[in-house]
C-alpha cells in the first residue's frame, strides 16, 4: 500500500503540481505576476539611478507586455528620457512623439513637447555643420511655448532659443566676412544685417554692425556708413564688454567717424 503511495508522489505530474504549488507559496513566482505598476517602477528607478541601459530593457516592451495599462504614458516617457540620457536622441523623440500621439491629454504632455524640443537641441554640432537640428529645435521650442505660454519649462525654452540665435548670429557673420573679403558688398551687408537682426544678445552684433558700415564704406555710401556707425556706437555707449570685440571697436569708433566724408 506504502509503495503504491509513494510511487504515485513521485509521477511527473504530481511532482510538477508540487513544485508550482511550493514556487507560489514561497513568493518564488512573484517576478512573473508582478503586474504592470512593479515593471514600470522597475523601470523608472533604473533611470532615476542613472542604469539607462537597464531603463531602456525594462521600459522598451512595456507598451507590447502591458496594453490597456495606465502606465503605459509613464513608461514611454521614462523610456524617452533614457534613450536621450544615452545619447540616443532620435529614439527619445520617437518615444516622446508616441506619447503625444497615443495621450494627447497625459499628464507628461508638456514635458514631452519640451523634451521633443531639447533633444533637437542636444542634437546640435552647429548650425554650419548640421542646419537641420537648430532649425527644428527652434520650431520645437516655439511650438512648445504657444502651446504653455505659462508652462514649467519656459523660461528654460527662452534661454535654449537665445542660445540658437546666437549661434545662428555668428554663422552669418562669418559669412558676411567671407564675402566682404571677396568684395560682394551687398551678399556680405545681407549675412551682417541677418546677424545683427538674430538677438542683441548675439556676441558678434557690434561686429556685425560694423561689418555693414564697412560695406558702405566701400560702395562709398557715406552716409549710410555714418549712420550704421553712429547706431553702433550708441549700442557700445552702456556696455562695450558685452560684445565680442567691443571694446576694441568702441575705441575706434570716433576716429572712423571723423575720417568719413561729408
Amino acid at each position: 500500500m506504502l509503495k503504491r503511495y509513494f510511487a504515485r508522489l513521485s509521477s511527473p505530474g504530481i511532482l510538477i503540481a508540487m513544485a508550482l504549488t511550493l514556487s507560489c507559496s514561497t513568493g518564488g513566482g512573484h517576478h512573473g505576476v508582478a503586474g504592470p505598476e512593479v515593471d514600470f517602477q522597475k523601470g523608472k528607478v533604473a533611470h532615476e539611478n542613472g542604469h539607462h541601459l537597464r531603463a531602456i530593457e525594462l521600459l522598451d516592451g512595456f507598451e507590447y507586455m502591458h496594453p490597456g495599462s495606465r502606465f503605459v504614458d509613464d513608461a514611454l516617457f521614462y523610456l524617452g528620457l533614457s534613450h536621450g540620457a544615452n545619447g540616443e536622441q532620435i529614439l527619445a523623440r520617437q518615444s516622446f512623439q508616441r506619447l503625444l500621439e497615443a495621450f494627447p491629454r497625459s499628464d507628461y504632455a508638456e514635458n514631452a513637447y519640451f523634451e521633443i524640443a531639447h533633444s533637437w537641441y542636444r542634437s546640435k554640432r552647429g548650425a554650419e555643420l548640421d542646419p537641420e537640428p537648430v532649425q527644428e529645435a527652434i520650431l520645437a521650442f516655439e511650438t512648445y511655448e504657444r502651446r504653455y505660454p505659462n508652462g514649467e519649462f519656459v523660461e528654460r525654452a527662452n534661454e535654449s532659443l537665445r542660445e540658437i540665435h546666437c549661434l545662428l548670429a555668428e554663422k552669418d557673420y562669418r559669412n558676411g566676412q567671407t564675402y566682404l573679403k571677396i568684395k560682394r558688398y551687398p551678399a556680405a551687408r545681407k549675412y551682417f544685417q541677418q546677424a545683427a537682426d538674430r538677438s542683441i544678445d548675439a556676441p558678434c552684433l557690434a561686429k556685425a554692425l560694423e561689418g555693414i558700415a564697412k560695406t558702405y564704406e566701400k560702395e562709398q555710401d557715406w552716409t549710410s556708413a555714418r549712420e550704421t556707425y553712429l547706431e553702433l556706437a550708441g549700442l557700445l555707449a552702456d556696455n562695450s564688454d558685452r560684445y565680442d570685440d567691443g571694446p576694441k571697436i568702441a575705441n575706434r569708433l570716433d576716429k572712423k567717424l571723423a575720417s568719413l566724408p561729408e
